[in-house]
């Protein structure tokens, strides 16, 4: 049986994705979960506390698996760094439902989420660049090997070759976040991957 603090958490979650920060009030997540003003202030201070304990209950979760899952995976490296970044959204999506059941929240809200609590929220922001750092270590380890296999360029620092392939991923998946019309995600990140590696293939025949 779901908890009150559990119900807060979930329809703080599904609500701000829906209508962003700005846009939630105190009632709408009172309905939502059916609980009484009194029991969320027993739990939360304010919105935003429910929001910060809502994501890292929620979302670090998945993002700790994502990295584990790089760091694990035995598939070739080109092909593990493509899958990386085209699957987030429907990984995203099935471990969220894992989570919290019956699932409403979309990979793109969740996304335009996180990038609206990056840039207003401290808690936010300082989560995404730990992530990004860890993601970056995994890559660098992995990219080593890959040049001592003579697979990638050794001309270029394997520092500079993930800061590519993080800049190139994380790109094309906020530009598909923003506008899904103009921007597919597949297609978006498949262009990005194609221009990098033909770059990276060129400055190991230079």
């Amino acid at each position: 049986m779901m908890g009150t603090k559990e119900k807060l958490l979930i329809s703080g979650l599904k609500l701000y994705a829906k209508k962003g920060l700005n846009g939630v009030t105190l009632d709408d997540i009172l309905e939502d979960s059916n609980v009484k003003k009194g029991s969320f202030y027993h739990f939360f201070k304010n919105k935003d506390q429910l929001l910060e304990e809502s994501l890292q209950k929620y979302f670090m979760p998945i993002v700790q698996a994502r990295d584990e899952k790089l760091k694990s995976s035995a598939l070739p490296f080109r092909e593990l760094v493509e899958s990386f970044y085209l699957d987030m959204p429907s990984e995203l999506e099935s471990m969220l439902h894992d989570m919290i059941g019956e699932n409403t929240v979309r990979p793109n809200d969740i996304g335009i989420l996180m990038l609206e609590t990056m840039r207003t929220r401290k808690y936010s922001s300082a989560s995404f660049f730990m992530n990004q750092g860890r993601i970056r270590d995994i890559l660098i380890e992995k990219i080593v090997r890959e040049q001592l296999a003579g697979r990638l360029p050794g001309s270029i620092s394997s520092s500079d070759i993930a800061t590519l392939i993080v800049t190139c991923g994380e790109g094309a998946l906020y530009l598909s976040t923003w506008n899904t019309t103009l921007y597919s995600n597949e297609d978006t990140l498949k262009v990005c991957f194609h221009h990098l590696w033909n770059y990276l293939d060129h400055m190991e025949n230079v």
